[in-house]
């Protein structure tokens, strides 16, 4: 029996010393991989004389020391700092090390460039501002950098939102899903200096949405000469102007403000110049609106107007109809944030037309009836609205009927704008008058993502009765519109 004991206590004095033995061997091996192995850098490889950048580095493999040891091999063209941070002294090349503390002997060199000047301006450029979601769903861009660089790849990509579109280092862009997106690429010089570029992603189903371009004309007419002056229009601009800038749409915006009749009528040729059928063409006047059916039948009023002395800077409904017809081959959005406005539907026949001078040569009135004859109002017959945009291409919206005047909601409530305006921008999901998009657009009912003129209507007709006008009980104007039931005017994809 003893013997046993004995035996007993041997093998399991062996089977600890066994344990122990293992355990020893496997703290000296975990010791071993904890030890450094290589320095990993990261960041960029220029930097300006006068500006900084910071390298960051790291040791391998994970849980090893990482604490590091950075030295300039030419300390008179770039210093570097304890914490990894570069100083361009000098033009010229140097090398940073990055060395780990607890060997010396695992480091990482790092090739720095330091240049005289630093980057003044980075221009971003693209074959196209559209990606189709295809087979080939890439677009390239390409920059152009002021001084200029030897070392293209010196630029940072980054994109607003990758779950749309992602770039890579050299600014290749991939396409993920539908929206807009933008693209920045800043300098690495240490000048934080970028360009940008925005791009929309469509479907590979749409409409050669490559060929399609989308331009949009904004007024603001505020300070006028001789009459009121009218402080919200800004704000209804750039309410309208951020909204759109939001849509998936590529809308080209031009904002003009404070101009004469004259100068509205250029105005409309410069802003559509070289637009195609294929094309969508916006045009938004926010500003005094005139209308007397026995002069001018609806006009909108240029600054200079001075009622005192008759002097008269009108451009009349006639005018603006003939100079969008003419500048725009393609579609036509046309919203009016004025009084009066309703005369651009009204089914008269405009006196102008004959005393236009830039009109149409023959007989004008023949025309006129044509335009009225080629389309019917999407709410039926208009009995009392001159009818100048009632043609198949024009989509309009105006601010109030034949007739009225427009009003707005004061400052003192906090929304000091066009009530028109207001409810289009608060129908398409954005706030008023910073243009932020909410997450949903209130007009899209059936959830597409895409508006379409009774659909946009109903949704601010909506607002304007359930919001508007229980706040403000003396509200009477009535928004009107006219165009194509089946046009999507805007999209949020």
């Amino acid at each position: 029996m003893k013997t046993n004991r004995t035996l007993a206590l041997f093998l399991a004095l062996t089977l600890c010393l066994s344990l122990l033995s293992g355990l020893a061997v496997a703290e000296n091996a975990a010791a071993a991989k904890l030890a450094p192995q290589k320095v990993v850098i990261t960041g960029s490889h220029d930097v300006a004389k006068g500006l900084k950048i910071r390298l960051t580095a790291s040791v391998s493999p994970d849980g090893a020391p990482q604490d590091l040891v950075w030295k300039s091999a030419d300390p008179d063209i770039a210093k570097v700092s304890r914490k990894g941070v570069v100083t361009g002294l000098k033009e010229g090349t140097t090398v940073i090390t990055a060395a780990s503390g607890a060997d010396a002997k695992v480091r990482r060199k790092w090739e720095i460039k330091v240049w005289s000047k630093p980057v003044e301006k980075v221009l971003v450029v693209a074959p196209s501002d559209q990606i189709v979601l295809s087979d080939v769903r890439t677009l390239q861009l390409k920059t152009a950098v002021e001084p200029k660089w030897e070392c293209a790849s010196a630029l940072v990509w980054k994109s607003s939102d990758p779950k749309i579109a992602k770039v890579s280092d050299t600014g290749l862009v991939t396409a993920k899903k539908p929206g807009r997106v933008t693209v920045t690429a800043t300098a690495a010089d240490g000048s934080k200096v970028s360009g940008s570029i925005t791009l929309t992603v469509v479907r590979s189903t749409e409409e050669p949405a490559e060929n399609r371009n989308y331009y949009a004309l904004l007024i603001c007419n505020e300070k006028y000469q001789h009459i009121n002056q009218l402080p919200s229009t800004p704000r209804d601009v750039n309410a309208f102007r951020n909204t759109l800038k939001g849509l998936s749409q590529p809308w080209k915006i031009t904002v003009r403000k404070n101009l004469t009749a004259k100068q509205i009528r250029s105005a409309i040729y410069d802003a559509f110049k070289g637009a195609t059928e294929n094309d969508v063409c916006l045009f938004f006047y926010a500003g005094h609106g005139h209308e007397d059916t026995d002069v001018d039948c609806g006009a909108l009023i240029g600054v200079s107007h001075n009622p005192e002395s008759e002097q008269e800077d009108h451009l009349k409904a006639s005018q603006v109809a003939y100079a969008l017809d003419k500048a725009c081959p393609g579609k036509v959005i046309a919203i009016f944030e004025c009084c009066g406005s309703g005369s651009y539907l009204y089914q008269g026949e405009s006196l102008s037309w004959e005393r236009d001078p830039y009109a149409a040569s023959g007989n004008p009135k023949a025309f006129n009836r044509s335009v009225l004859s080629a389309f019917t109002s999407v709410d039926g017959p208009v009995t009392s609205n001159t009818g100048e945009l009632l043609g198949s291409k024009f989509s309009v919206i105006t601010a109030c009927e034949h007739g009225d005047w427009e009003l707005e909601v004061p400052l003192s409530q906090k929304i000091d704008g066009g009530i028109l305006t207001y409810c289009l921008v608060n129908a398409m999901g954005c706030d008023f008058p910073n243009g932020a998009y909410s997450g949903k657009m209130p007009a899209d009912t059936n959830g597409d993502s895409r508006l379409t003129l009774p659909e946009l209507m109903a949704g601010a007709r909506k607002i304007y009765n359930e919001d508007l006008r229980k706040r403000f009980k003396d509200l009477t104007p009535e928004m009107q519109y006219h165009g194509d039931p089946a046009m999507i005017l805007f999209t949020r994809e």
